[in-house]
């Protein structure tokens, strides 16, 4: 939430600075069409980051502010107001869930529409609440000036055509350094401190029975983190299922048995059967996670999700959450959940006998190694 405030207020403060230097410019000209245009951009770049509800209208708020009480130039309340209102109509615009298509056709209609709307919409505002304000509003006033709306609403939608797509590109705004930490608790004991990082999103891939659980396992076992990891279980040296770990408390229960000698309730797979009782207390475990933890792991998106069953509906609450998430997956059901979760992830590519070199590459760029 603090990081949510902070960039609140810088890029307010960022926008009712412009409003007060450009924007005082670009009017003597009639083109405050072009001041509007920037912000709205502004409002689009900040919520496709930080994917916060009304921090647009936070960031209205004061750009108004500092408009009205405009430190440069003269004081415009009509522009106070458009600013503010066009936060709001922006807020409005954003709650329609077009963000989860992602072609660069709904990109380009959504910014014709939203900045042609929220641009007549902030004009508007204007003409009607500045007279009531300071005088007294006249219809015909309204009337008169809705040619000149329109026309500057055309040249906003059409800007919005190649803004918005712009601003949804894969851009990343980093507000605080991220590192990791390795606290020595003994001579052969290290604490992985789960604060390395804010709304981090790591994908930790490998081929079936590649390792991977155990390898992140053993990654984990002494971080503060909640979620869940499917350990393989073994008898006379063949694997015969996983045991799901509660990796908030390491809580163990049986996830999957080989269906010859599975004796429970559960749903079948090629070879295994997966246990209702299992999933249950995977679900729960994840749900633990996500009041108490800051970072999360799920073990791990497999046919049962792919087919949106098993897992799949705490995946999609952790990864639209704010915490930091790693998430186990198959190598081969790659690309089928990067076209379900859209998200910008960190990759880690595992292997039976070592680690990758992505996952090398990956550390370091994080200060990790």
């Amino acid at each position: 939430m603090k990081k949510i405030i902070m960039a609140t207020i810088l890029f307010g403060s960022i926008w009712g600075l412009l409003e007060c230097s450009l924007g005082d410019w670009l009017h003597e000209y009639n083109l405050s069409v072009v001041m509007a245009s920037i912000a709205i951009f502004l409002m689009a770049l900040t919520r496709r980051h930080f994917a916060q509800p009304g921090m647009q209208l936070g960031m209205a708020f004061i750009a108004a502010m500092l408009r009205h009480f405009n430190p440069i130039g003269g004081c415009l309340v009509c522009a106070s107001i458009a600013i503010f209102i066009e936060g709001v109509a922006f807020e409005v615009i954003w709650l329609i869930p077009w963000q989860k298509y992602q072609s660069m056709v709904m990109k380009m209609s959504m910014g014709v529409i939203s900045f042609y709307t929220i641009y007549a919409v902030g004009y508007i505002a204007t003409q009607i609440l500045t007279p009531l304000l300071t005088a007294k509003f006249y219809l015909k006033d309204l009337i008169a000036v809705m040619p000149k709306i329109l026309a500057g609403s055309t040249i906003a939608g059409i800007i919005g055509i190649f803004a918005l797509p712009f601003a949804y590109l894969p851009l990343k705004i980093e507000m605080e350094k991220k590192t990791l930490l390795w606290n020595k608790r003994s001579n052969n004991d290290y604490l992985l401190d789960s604060s390395y990082c804010r709304n981090m999103k790591i994908l930790f891939i490998g081929k079936k029975d590649s390792g991977k659980s155990s390898l992140l396992y053993a990654l984990l076992k002494n971080c503060k983190c909640g979620g869940i990891l499917c350990l393989p279980v073994f008898e006379n040296g063949k694997k015969i299922g996983t045991d799901a770990i509660d990796m908030y408390n390491k809580e163990r229960k049986i996830f999957s048995r080989l269906k010859q000698i599975a004796n429970f309730e559960g749903i079948e797979t090629e070879y295994y059967k997966i246990s209702f009782e299992g999933i249950k207390f995977c679900i729960n475990a994840v749900e633990k996670a996500l009041e108490k933890c800051k970072l999360i792991v799920i073990d791990e998106f497999g046919v049962l999700e792919r087919d949106k069953k098993g897992l799949y509906n705490v995946f999609k609450k952790s990864l639209k959450s704010k915490k930091d998430v790693i998430v186990v997956i198959r190598k081969e059901l790659e690309e089928e959940f990067l076209k379900e979760f859209p998200y910008e992830f960190e990759k880690i590519y595992v292997g039976l006998d070592c680690i990758s070199q992505g996952f090398n590459d990956t550390f370091k760029n994080q200060n990790f190694l």
